[in-house]
């Protein structure tokens, strides 16, 4: 490579990185409650959610790469279902200081539980949730990924552009546990 076609390379993989859908969230990039509270969201068809408020509503531009993917789970004898998806700032902070107390009665110190409650339920402003583009199917125990949905979504997920956002032993890398229900939209 000539060193005009690795500037060109690095111009397009700066313009993908500045597109909506491959905005970072997390420990180190947060998000204010005025981006959170402006998310352009539209509500998922309700076949496709658990019926519980933070599971209902999406980014605009990714509900029907949501829905298709959960229509052709279907055909495939496959049920997804939204349990979470768009957060508000206020119901990230309940779900976060809900986890400190349990840390806490489990027998650790406020910053022991402040700490360890961080790598499970993020910090408010610091969620994927908080964008519209990230949703938690079907369960959020480890024991999903023993599941034939869990098996149907690494097969097929990024047909619809949809990846597991948190892999099995990246937690150096993302800060965040091992997720095999949380999926993130990157196009």
């Amino acid at each position: 490579g000539t060193a005009s076609s690795d500037t060109v390379s690095a111009d397009l993989l700066k313009a993908e990185l500045d597109k909506w859908y491959m905005k970072l969230v997390n420990p180190d990039n947060s998000v204010d409650q005025s981006f959170i509270s402006n998310v352009d969201l539209t509500e998922i068809n309700s076949k496709y959610t658990s019926g519980s408020q933070s599971s209902k509503m999406m980014d605009t531009r990714v509900v029907e790469s949501f829905e298709n993917m959960c229509k052709a789970a279907a055909n495939d004898g496959i049920t997804l279902i939204s349990i979470s998806a768009y957060r508000t700032y206020s119901y990230q902070s309940t779900l976060y200081n809900n986890r400190v107390q349990r840390c806490i009665n489990e027998g650790m110190t406020r910053a022991e539980a402040e700490k360890k409650a961080a790598t499970i339920v993020a910090l408010p402003g610091t969620s994927e949730h908080h964008l519209g583009l990230a949703v938690d199917i079907n369960s959020v125990e480890t024991s999903f990924e023993d599941t034939a949905a869990f098996r149907w979504l690494q097969e097929n997920a990024e047909n619809y552009g949809f990846i597991l956002r948190y892999p099995k032993d990246k937690q150096e890398i993302t800060k965040i546990i091992y997720e095999p229900w949380h999926y993130r939209y990157v196009g």
